[in-house]
């Protein structure tokens, strides 16, 4: 980073309907685009229904944002708390977008990583689900039947963590246990451990404190 500069306007449509254009035809084939950007963005609308019309195609866009600008029309882009609507009216297919403020995680690469990716296998999920494409050879993990969607919460998206009970925002994201799969913020599901019968990585998965500790096909790292 010390060899780039980075300058305005900040325009993200032209570089996310580039890339739809560029993979809109391809199959097996998922691609994520990240973009690292010090300033508040200049052409919310444009980009809002870029990110509409690219929810349909095997895309992830990472945005990280460096530096001390304001940020808060990312967490629009997020969509976390209410889909995207374009200019035309359309709305958004999937949730693509996920934002990282880099300041909050410089301090650990790992923290980084994990927040970086935190929605990426979801966001594929999805996508996978929405076209009906499995790889070849693929069976499905035993299944973790998900809570029911909890009240005030648009898509079914939680508002606030299930342990601390603390609102969501753009600095405060959502995650899953990898065992119950209950919405929790990152600091209530740290725990990392394996489960029974399923891949995980060397790592670890992170679950929270009720299932750490009471269920048995969980076993703590």
């Amino acid at each position: 980073m010390g060899q780039i500069e980075l300058s305005g306007p900040t325009n993200f449509a032209p570089i996310i309907n580039q890339t739809a254009n560029r993979i809109r035809n391809l199959r097996n084939v998922y691609t994520i685009l990240l973009i690292i950007t010090d300033g508040a963005i200049s052409d919310l609308p444009e980009t809002k229904s870029a990110i509409v019309a690219a929810s349909s195609f095997p895309l992830s866009i990472i945005i990280v944002g460096v530096g001390s600008a304001d940020f808060s029309s990312m967490d629009v882009l997020d969509a976390d708390d209410a889909p995207l609507t374009a200019t035309d009216g359309s709305v958004m297919r999937r949730d693509i977008v996920q934002f990282v403020p880099f300041s909050k995680h410089q301090s650990s690469v790992e923290l980084l990583a994990s927040e970086t990716l935190a929605e990426v296998p979801e966001q594929f999920t999805e996508w996978a689900e929405l076209t009906g494409l499995t790889p070849p050879g693929f069976v499905a993990p035993p299944s973790v039947k998900s809570p029911p969607p909890r009240a005030g919460a648009p898509n079914g998206r939680p508002k606030d963590c299930t342990g601390c009970q603390q609102n969501f925002s753009m600095t405060h994201h959502r995650h899953h246990c990898a065992f119950c799969g209950k919405c929790y913020c990152a600091n209530c599901v740290r725990w990392k451990a394996k489960i029974t019968g399923r891949t995980s990585p060397p790592s670890g998965v992170s679950v929270c404190a009720v299932c750490v500790s009471a269920a048995v096909e969980v076993q703590k790292l």
